[in-house]
């Protein structure tokens, strides 16, 4: 995709980037939600395993901390993150402390977040998921992935750190 500044991306990661949005519009055709799940890869090995990142037990560090045993274990090199979101409009705090979930929000869309993990850094896409009209399934259109860095939290940093001992 021209302009995306995908070749940044190494190509083993955009090939399990693309298998992930490929299964989430199959999701999305067939009306069903979204897990957040994660690949985990070591590409030099041909190893790539799923791991769920909600198991429904309401410990929301649970899942990412398996999800970080693993990709040590495994020697991971690559890590793509999918998951549905919601975006909900630009608001003071005062109306956002209004709604239960961000969902209930007026004006709130349904997303599609991915993001890649490679020792060479990290990339994130966002997509509107079109919403449900009738028997219209619902779809996403291509992510353009944009490099971040600087990004830290529960979901990201899931690759063992090169050249230490964890």
């Amino acid at each position: 995709m021209k302009g995306d500044r995908l070749e940044l991306v190494p190509p083993a990661a955009r090939a399990i980037a693309d298998a992930m949005v490929t299964k989430a519009r199959d999701y999305l055709r067939k009306g069903k939600e979204l897990e957040m799940v994660i690949a985990l890869a070591n590409t030099g090995a041909g190893m790539v395993n799923f791991v769920p990142l909600d198991d429904g037990s309401g410990d929301r560090d649970k899942g990412p901390h398996m999800a970080r045993l693993l990709a040590r274990a495994m020697d991971a090199d690559v890590a793509v993150l999918v998951s549905e979101i919601w975006q909900g409009p630009p608001c003071t705090k005062e109306e956002r402390d209004k709604y239960k979930n961000v969902r209930d929000m007026p004006g709130a869309r349904d997303m599609v977040m991915f993001s890649i993990e490679t020792p060479a850094g990290t990339w994130m896409a966002h997509c509107a998921v079109a919403p449900h009209k009738g028997r219209t399934p619902r779809f996403i259109e291509d992510p353009v992935f944009k490099p971040v860095g600087g990004v830290e939290g529960r979901m990201v940093g899931f690759l063992p750190v090169r050249g230490t001992k964890q």
